[in-house]
């Protein structure tokens, strides 16, 4: 135990052939307290599972015949350390199999049991993730971070959960969803829902479908020019890099210039939406602004909506059904 790290424990399976109720099983068997034994040896962090190989003390010392072991012990006195084991086996996470069956059944047995555990793990941790992702949640709605450069109260917008297929990330919300709370209500909504996607408001909005999020969940106002501002950096390192890791998508979807930037910081705008990219191993679709103010890029651009869009399109598809 002395070489293995708090990170082994908390990332790796580490195997011992035996442990702590060994030893209290054995000194149980020579006369020690138990509790005496189990305070001795509480420095030692408990299994999540162990596994009892239960033969008879006559096998036992049938099969002592490799010198290496080098247990002299009477049959009597393994029947005491069996009778010891027996009575501390819950308590010690302990489950007991029948040894004295062909290797290959015990080796059955064992799997069906790792196998078993391993479920169940995996069943915790989601369900924490699930408890973790809630309280982003949670904190992001009461998020007013922004209020005193704003200069009035943020509404944070996002709709979605861990399990959503397809994440898709603009730059922020308008002045429009501003006031609706509903992403994508405004006239790029209008375009890309109904003209790109071809999909209906159930389906865009449905949290099992989308996870729609942008680089700042907040309208974030405009400048003194009229034009809207920027999106706060603390947005995205606060909230949308945390919320990215409880996600299980399959692909993403970057919407615009800056999201796309942020993203794929060294590639060019315009080569991303012509390609399939990938984000931490998985589908990225960049797609250009669907507002209408940006019908230039469209003029500049025609394959977008002549076939770009529709390929687009068909990988959404596919990822809903």
């Amino acid at each position: 135990m002395r070489n293995i790290t708090k990170e082994d424990m908390d990332s790796k399976i580490l195997l011992f052939d035996r442990y702590v109720p060994s030893a209290m099983a054995y000194r149980m068997a020579e006369g020690v307290d138990k509790d005496w034994v189990a305070n001795l040896n509480s420095v030692f962090p408990k299994p999540d599972i162990g596994f009892f190989i239960d033969i008879t003390p006559e096998e036992s010392v049938r099969r002592n015949t490799d010198a290496k072991f080098n247990i002299k012990a009477s049959a009597e006195h393994l029947a005491k350390v069996r009778e010891a084991y027996i009575s501390i086996l819950k308590e010690n996470n302990l489950f007991p199999i029948n040894g004295m069956q062909p290797i290959e059944t015990i080796l059955k047995k064992l799997l069906i049991f790792w196998r078993t555990i391993e479920l169940i793990k995996i069943k915790e941790r989601r369900k924490n993730m699930t408890q973790s992702f809630n309280t982003i949640v949670e904190q992001i709605k009461k998020c007013d971070l922004c209020k005193e450069k704003f200069g009035f109260k943020p509404h944070p917008i996002f709709l979605g959960n861990e399990h959503s297929k397809i994440v898709q990330i603009s730059q922020a919300p308008s002045a429009t969803v501003h006031e609706t709370l509903m992403p994508f209500t405004d006239m790029s909504g209008k375009n890309l829902k109904y003209d790109w996607y071809k999909i209906t408001d159930d389906v865009f909005y449905n949290p099992d479908n989308f996870y729609i999020a942008a680089l700042a969940h907040c309208y974030p106002g405009k400048d003194s020019k009229g034009t809207d501002r920027m999106p706060p950096k603390i947005c995205y390192e606060k909230w949308i890099k945390e919320e990215l890791k409880y996600i299980d998508n399959k692909i993403y979807i970057l919407i615009g210039a800056k999201s796309a930037k942020t993203f794929f910081p060294n590639d060019n705008f315009n080569d991303l939406i012509f390609k399939n990219n990938y984000l931490n191993g998985k589908l990225a679709l960049v797609l250009p602004h669907p507002s209408p103010l940006n019908i230039k890029w469209f003029k500049d651009h025609p394959t977008f909506l002549d076939s770009r869009i529709k390929e687009v399109r068909n990988i959404i598809k596919n990822t809903l059904e």
